[in-house]
């Protein structure tokens, strides 16, 4: 960023360690904005203002044959445009200096496999839908659960890392995709005509999501495909221990009420491809999960993170 003085020849470039933070926070990267001018405008705002800068700099790179070529772009913060001036001339890096780092960043940058924020959720019984002829129940039918009598108490449930996407990187209405690993777990005890069963699944899942951002928070569909590990007991002495897979649909809302602070509330619904449970008596299916809950945003983790192994 630069920092404009009175009089002629006066430009002074702010030192990246004293802007770098405010950038970060925003997700104004060289990982995750390819395009200057896709910023949000109040986020440009906000940074020119907290630096005292006029205008900031940025760099267009083309992989050439043997070689990188960075074009220096000067950008006017507030009038929102391109400027020229007598060092936005091209220059060239020979690729051998630059290869391995570059492929390593572009990797970590279209991949969202580090968290960018820590949340507390509060997850509510699962409903679960089996077929069960011995009952004469269908898949159709949504049944209600109680607590798995070993899982852990409630407070150890609660906490997660998760990927969010902070409105600042995006125009009041828009929209975006991304794709990222998810990783939970869920537990319950069903009973009905004196049969019961005791379920415990820990799943992962890789997902792709679409985001729509709007004035009132940002909401999202996401849908993925893993693997759950199930163990099962019934009281009629049958356990199983087994991986399956399975599909994740997820639907939710996210609304920052602070520039770190948000709130969430959604559902999971998990659909297996094979049946978990006893054939006849209880064969799982299906399951949804509400939840509501509230998280901090930390964006500077993943730069932390490269820092520290040298990328």
């Amino acid at each position: 960023m630069i920092e404009g003085k009175n009089g002629k020849h006066r430009d002074k470039i702010i030192e990246l360690l004293k802007s770098f933070e405010e950038m970060n926070f925003k997700g104004i990267t060289h990982l995750n904005t390819a395009n200057f001018k896709n910023i949000n405008k109040k986020a440009l705002s906000q940074l020119a203002h907290k630096n005292k800068a006029t205008h900031a700099l940025s760099f267009k790179i083309k992989r050439r044959a043997g070689e990188l070529e960075v074009t220096p772009i000067l950008h006017d913060l507030f009038r929102v445009r391109d400027v020229v001036n007598s060092y936005t001339k091209k220059f060239r890096i020979p690729l051998n200096e630059s290869e391995k780092t570059s492929r390593l960043e572009t990797l970590l940058g279209a991949i969202n496999l580090l968290p960018n924020a820590f949340s507390i959720s509060y997850a509510l019984k699962p409903k679960i839908k089996i077929n069960s002829n011995d009952f004469q129940k269908n898949e159709n039918e949504e049944l209600s659960t109680k607590n798995h009598p070993e899982a852990l108490p409630r407070i150890f449930t609660l906490f997660g890392f998760e990927n969010v996407q902070h409105p600042s990187l995006f125009n009041t209405w828009d929209y975006s995709f991304q794709t990222f690993p998810t990783f939970s777990g869920s537990s319950w005890m069903s009973e009905f005509d004196g049969f019961s069963a005791q379920v415990i699944n820990y799943n992962t899942a890789y997902n792709a999501s679409i985001t729509g951002h709007t004035s009132f928070g940002a909401l999202s569909l996401e849908v993925g495909y893993g693997l759950g590990y199930f163990n099962y007991q019934d009281s009629r002495g049958k356990e199983e221990k087994k991986l399956k897979g399975l599909l994740r649909l997820n639907l939710n809302h996210v609304f920052f009420v602070s520039p770190q602070y948000y709130l969430k509330f959604g559902m999971n619904s998990y659909n297996l491809n094979k049946f978990v449970g006893r054939s006849g008596a209880y064969e799982l299916k299906n399951w949804n999960q509400f939840f509501l809950g509230a998280g901090y945003y930390f964006p500077n983790f993943k730069t932390m993170l490269r820092q520290l192994i040298g990328l």
